[in-house]
């Protein structure tokens, strides 16, 4: 199997999209333990192939003024005190 780079849009849609297909190959391809590099890289190279043949469609349904009406996300850079970095310590 071969990695290839793509540009990505700005927004988080290709996140979306990436959390899908990692979903699906989970549930259809690693739901089992593989102890075999041989094995395992066979196991993926069908699963991308019978992926890449079926040509999956994205249909969203958020658009561009969805996105720019949506209340800004919230700010995860909140400062924290060494007591509440210690809580899980004690």
């Amino acid at each position: 199997m071969s990695a290839t780079t793509a540009a990505t849009p700005e927004h988080r849609s290709w996140l979306n999209i990436a959390e899908i297909e990692l979903s699906a190959l989970t549930r259809q391809c690693l739901d089992r333990r593989i102890d075999d590099l041989a094995v395992l890289n066979t196991e993926l190279a069908a699963w991308q192939q019978h992926t890449n043949s079926n040509q999956r469609q994205v249909d969203w349904h958020f658009t561009t003024d969805d996105a720019r009406a949506a209340p800004p996300l919230p700010n995860h850079t909140a400062k924290l005190s060494r007591d509440d970095l210690l809580v899980g310590l004690r």
